[in-house]
């Protein structure tokens, strides 16, 4: 436990020294215990993972940073990309 990388998963598992004794790990005892979901605010649900393998947000910032996009264009792109996923998820 003391060289993984992860946080705690169990409720026994939070009393472990290496959650105090490591900065690295007590940021992620603080992260296991007062963190969001990854999808927060919105649910883990098919959309979503579609989304995160789209590469839509990382896609978004490339276009402005590489390709030298303008951030408004970049944004409108990601949106309707985003949109796309979302729609054919709709029921």
């Amino acid at each position: 436990m003391e060289n993984a990388t992860y946080g705690p998963v169990l409720n026994s598992q939070l009393k472990y020294p290496v959650f105090t004794d490591s900065p690295v790990h007590a940021g992620l005892l603080q992260q296991a215990d007062k963190g969001t979901t990854p999808a927060y605010p919105d649910t883990a649900n098919a959309a979503y993972s579609d989304y995160q393998n789209a590469f839509s947000t990382p896609r978004m910032v490339q276009r402005v940073l590489v390709d030298k996009v303008d951030i408004n264009t970049a944004m409108a792109q990601a949106q309707a990309s985003c949109q796309k996923i979302y729609d054919q998820h709709a029921s």
